[in-house]
């Protein structure tokens, strides 16, 4: 492509674009050389090698920080690649450290709603919800949701998953009335997207099932889990551990139900033996 450029460009116009190419290379020396300490540290990563891997990652924020600050998107990457690697080597401090600073300079180099920005948010959440601390965990999933939604770049499929990781965190800490129109929305999707009878689907029921037996809906929740049931009998067999689950949660949900409306399921005893036991879970 340089050479095409030099090819059909006037004699100064060619000048000016050497003299430009030698200031830049002589501005970033080390390009190549974080390029070459973030490739090696990727591969010490992948092969669980995290002291190498943290080794080549220290250098390479060495030469950002020196080279290009650490607020542009090199310094954005090294940083979340040491919150990665301090995290495996059980350092957990120094990893929400690194990505506080990985969050930071995304935002100031490509704005709050890019998508890498969002990315970093994500893994933040994530990563706050492995450590049980849900609050920051939700804090950081709705700035990923809203800002998703708002990125017209940013797939239907994307914001469907940061909206269903957003429900389950809701539920995880009690605010079901909250998730649940979140997660009808995401069966909604699921449905489209996969089938009926997916394991996305499935998934989400499971989640759905939650919310609305926490709400009180418990003819919902009936509905939810029987489809649940049926598939993992269908697909595990009746004596898997999702079919017993489902078997159980469902017995829950009817035994709910039928508190609150005792007309709205037959008594199990006023139906004939041989019908009960086929029916029986």
């Amino acid at each position: 492509m340089i050479r095409t450029l030099f090819r059909h460009a006037r004699p100064r116009t060619a000048s000016l674009l050497a003299a430009v190419l030698l200031v830049a290379s002589a501005a970033f020396p080390n390009t190549a050389l974080w390029r070459q300490n973030i490739s090696e540290g990727d591969e010490c990563f992948q092969s669980a090698n995290y002291n190498c891997a943290n080794e080549r990652y220290l250098e390479a924020f060495r030469i950002a920080e020196k080279e290009f600050t650490l607020v542009d998107r090199r310094g954005a990457d090294t940083l979340r690649r040491l919150a990665a690697v301090s995290d495996k080597l059980q350092r957990p401090d120094l990893a929400e450290d690194y990505h506080r600073q990985a969050l930071a300079s995304y935002s100031f180099a490509l704005g709050d709603n890019d998508l890498e920005t969002l990315r970093q948010q994500r893994i933040m959440a994530v990563w706050y919800r492995q450590y049980r601390r849900l609050d920051e965990a939700e804090k950081r999933f709705r700035i990923v949701v809203n800002g998703l939604s708002e990125n017209e770049d940013a797939s239907p499929s994307a914001v469907n998953a940061a909206a269903f990781e957003f429900a389950e965190i809701l539920n995880a800490l009690g605010k079901f009335a909250e998730a649940a129109p979140i997660l009808e929305t995401n069966l909604e999707y699921a449905e489209a997207t996969w089938g009926k009878d997916s394991p996305q689907v499935i998934m989400v029921l499971g989640e759905l099932a939650t919310a609305h037996m926490k709400t009180g809906k418990w003819s919902e929740a009936v509905d939810d889990l029987r489809r649940v049931l049926l598939f993992e009998t269908n697909t595990n067999g009746s004596e898997s551990r999702g079919a017993r689950t489902a078997a159980l949660r469902l017995a829950e949900a009817e035994a709910g139900l039928r508190r609150t409306d005792p007309k709205a399921l037959p008594n199990i005893y006023d139906i004939p033996l041989d019908i009960r036991i086929e029916t029986t879970y």
